[in-house]
């Protein structure tokens, strides 16, 4: 057997085309726990973790790599229901509803007055009492408000108080 070219006994020519690394993306999103985020490729998680996609070219590869960590932390979840309101269309405190944190589920916001006859109740957690009736403004004085309400993995509570109407 012969050699070839310096003691070689064949010879392999290969010819590599090597491009620029795909580019990457890298964000971060801190969501509170339970809730969902939509990832830019349009994936939705609820669980803390890096996730990474590939955008591919038309040749098969990577030509751009989106890498997003999602931070699950601990919201506050809460209701706080006010004492006073003022409905005098100055656009300030004109409304009787509760402000809350964290998503809340099976809620009802029930207003009676003070001889005990339901006036308000939604369960729209966007509206609120405005101090009418039937478009007829309410006396100020004090009236009973009944919430029931569960926040996100939370029990189902029922709480009730007075808020004072001012005019």
């Amino acid at each position: 057997m012969s050699k070839s070219y310096e003691g070689c006994d064949s010879t392999t020519i290969l010819n590599l085309h090597v491009s620029q690394p795909p580019q990457q993306i890298n964000m971060s999103k801190t969501i509170c726990e339970g809730d969902a985020y939509v990832l830019p490729w349009d994936s939705t998680v609820t669980t803390a973790g890096t996730y990474v996609y590939h955008h591919t070219n038309v040749n098969g590869c990577d030509s751009l790599v989106e890498n997003v960590t999602v931070i699950d932390s601990a919201c506050p979840l809460y209701l706080y229901m006010p004492t006073a309101f003022t409905p005098n269309k100055d656009h300030h405190n004109d409304i009787f509803k509760p402000l809350f944190s964290g998503h809340i589920a099976d809620y009802r916001l029930s207003i009676y007055n003070r001889w005990g006859k339901l006036i308000f109740s939604s369960t729209n957690l966007s509206a609120g009492w405005d101090g009418t009736v039937q478009g007829i403004e309410q006396p100020l004085g004090t009236y009973v408000w009944i919430c029931s309400y569960s926040l996100y993995r939370k029990p189902f509570r029922t709480e009730k108080g007075t808020v004072t109407l001012v005019r």
